[in-house]
């Protein structure tokens, strides 16, 4: 990927509100997050995931972020925003539904509530999702302006992908039933949306047509599926090696490895 900043990119940082989809138990490593999100885990830099991933945008040089929390989590992320430094530093805010009603209807509900402006580009990244090294700093802000040159042709979103990853179980070559080959970790090559999503301002009336607030369904399959019909949708590209998918006990592991090595 060649490296670029649209000329469009600096006047619109104070206009770009950054989401943390952060409602659901972390079921998955929840021996380790001890009824918090797997976001406030304590990481061997001292770090939670959700600090780094604020300042990693900070020093892009963004600084509105919404939350979306849930009722039962919501204690948890307050507690830990009190007492960080960067609090002060930008604006964060919090938004909890009164029930659980999944991603797309509760990004609605944070923008109707007026957590999110009404005219801001919205980013919209998982909180397992984490870009890591200097060079994935600035392949973000290409990817940024990847789809502000893409607004330009009429897209409303672009999916920040990966070309394909690793599939995690055996498998094999044959000929009548005979295995001629057995393979380990092979690469699938098919596009994989890798939880980050640029959305430009004209994108909420497909979320108040796609989302209700009180109905519980999936964002991306739902959202993406409505948009690429109508040719709305696009994607860019990163590396796979910028980016850890930390979603269950081996990635999390794979992670603190990583950092620790950085110490």
């Amino acid at each position: 990927m060649k490296l670029f900043i649209h000329d469009k990119y600096p006047h619109i940082l104070d206009k770009t509100t950054i989401v943390f989809p952060v409602g659901g138990s972390s079921k998955r490593i929840q021996h380790i997050a001890q009824g918090r999100h797997k976001s406030l885990i304590k990481l061997p830099n001292n770090k939670t995931m959700l600090d780094i991933k604020i300042e990693f945008y900070r020093k892009l040089g963004f600084c509105d972020f919404v939350l979306l929390a849930s009722k039962e989590n919501y204690k948890y992320f307050q507690e830990h925003l009190d007492k960080a430094v960067y609090r002060k530093k930008c604006n964060i805010k919090i938004s909890v539904p009164q029930k659980k009603i999944g991603r797309g209807a509760a990004v609605l509900y944070a923008y109707e509530k007026g957590y999110i402006p009404k005219n801001n580009y919205l980013i919209i990244h998982n909180p397992d999702d984490v870009i890591v090294a200097k060079l994935g700093s600035k392949m973000i802000q290409t990817s940024f302006s990847r789809h502000l040159n893409n607004e330009e042709e009429g897209a409303v979103c672009t999916m920040v992908c990966v070309e394909g990853v690793k599939y995690p179980y055996s498998t094999f070559s044959q000929l009548n039933n005979i295995v001629t080959g057995v393979y380990q970790n092979a690469f699938v090559n098919i596009p994989v949306h890798i939880g980050i999503t640029f959305f430009s301002p004209t994108a909420y009336k497909y979320f108040k047509k796609v989302f209700t607030k009180d109905r519980k369904s999936d964002f991306e399959s739902k959202l993406f599926t409505y948009l690429s019909k109508e040719e709305k949708l696009y994607s860019t590209f990163l590396p796979k090696d910028v980016w850890f998918p930390v979603n269950d006990q081996k990635a999390w592991d794979e992670f603190v490895e990583y950092l620790a090595k950085r110490k």
